[in-house]
Formats: C-alpha cells, sequence, structure tokens
C-alpha cells in the first residue's frame, strides 16, 4: 500500500484555543491523527507521525519539512490543525492544497468532511504562502478540522473524534488508491 506522513500541527500549547480555553489545537489533533493513523495502518498503509510538540511553532514547521523531505516514497503528507476566530460563528472545515496532486487529494477527502463540519463557502482552497505546502517534496495537503472556536465544530473534534478521523482516513485511502 501507500507511504503517508501525518503531522500534527502546531507545537504543544501553542496552537489556538477554544473560546473557553478548555481545548488546544495541537492536543485535538494529536487525538484525531492517532486514530488516522491506526485505521490507515489496518487499512495496509504505512504511515508515519511527524509531531514535535516541544519545539516552539517555528521550529516545529521547520523540522516537520526536514524530516518529510528526508523521507523516500510518500504518496501523501497530511498536516492535521484546527481554525480559529474571534467569534463562534466561523463554522466548517476545509482543506488547503498547492499543488494540482495536493487538489486531487483534497476532492477525496473534502465531500465527507464538508458534511461533518459544514459551513465554509470554500471546502478546497488553494495556498500559495503555506511553508509546508511549498517546502516538502511529497504532495502535500493541510486539513483545517473545523474551527475549535466554534462550539458544534470543538464538540465534533472532542467528542466525535472516531467519526472525524474515520472520514479523514477514508479520504486519504481513497486518495492514494486513486
Amino acid at each position: 500500500m501507500a507511504k503517508i506522513i501525518i503531522d500534527i500541527g502546531h507545537a504543544d500549547k501553542t496552537g489556538a484555543r477554544s473560546l473557553d480555553g478548555k481545548h488546544e489545537e495541537h492536543n485535538l489533533c494529536t487525538g484525531i491523527g492517532a486514530l488516522v493513523i491506526a485505521k490507515l495502518t489496518r487499512m495496509g498503509h504505512e504511515v508515519i507521525r511527524l509531531d514535535f510538540p516541544h519545539l516552539n511553532n517555528r521550529d516545529d514547521l521547520n523540522k516537520t519539512i526536514s524530516e518529510a523531505n528526508k523521507i523516500s516514497g510518500v504518496k501523501l503528507g497530511v498536516s492535521l490543525h484546527m481554525d480559529a476566530a474571534d467569534s463562534a460563528s466561523a463554522k466548517g472545515a476545509h482543506i488547503c492544497y498547492l499543488t494540482s496532486s495536493g487538489k486531487t487529494a483534497a476532492s477525496h477527502i473534502v465531500p465527507e468532511l464538508a458534511k461533518l463540519l459544514p459551513g465554509r463557502a470554500e471546502h478546497m482552497v488553494k495556498r500559495t504562502n503555506l511553508a509546508v505546502l511549498k517546502q516538502t517534496k511529497a504532495p502535500w495537503i493541510l486539513i483545517e478540522c473545523g474551527f475549535i472556536t466554534n462550539p458544534h465544530d470543538c464538540d465534533i473534534a472532542v467528542n466525535q473524534t472516531g467519526t472525524l478521523a474515520e472520514v479523514i482516513a477514508n479520504g486519504i485511502d481513497a486518495a492514494v488508491k486513486a
């Protein structure tokens, strides 16, 4: 099967926080990522987890790019994040990509992800300013698993982690088989 990298976005305690302060991005993405990795592994994929929680965000990003580029034969790299806004009204998931292969991969994940976490006008967004998309050798996408600052989205990440991870893993599986 395919070699896949799962990157846990942001270093520990440096990511976005829920409006009530109870939940932090790295922590939630760690839980989502663990379940995504477990499901992809059960599907027969070789999955490499990248996470440098002890670093600051800049060093975490640089180390992620450096380590990802050392791994040969990667079919897809995926960074897991959660978005944030000043208001609880912003909601929904989206996937950032840069290359055509990233867009194709995102198109396999986004239909079910958008059903679970609706609200965005654009569920796939081409981003030219994200280092992880620009500087990695493998095709790469960044999944914003909803808004940590939206109670519904945050609840999905906290209480329906398995469902969220299954949607992401099934989409990744379809993407790497396409």
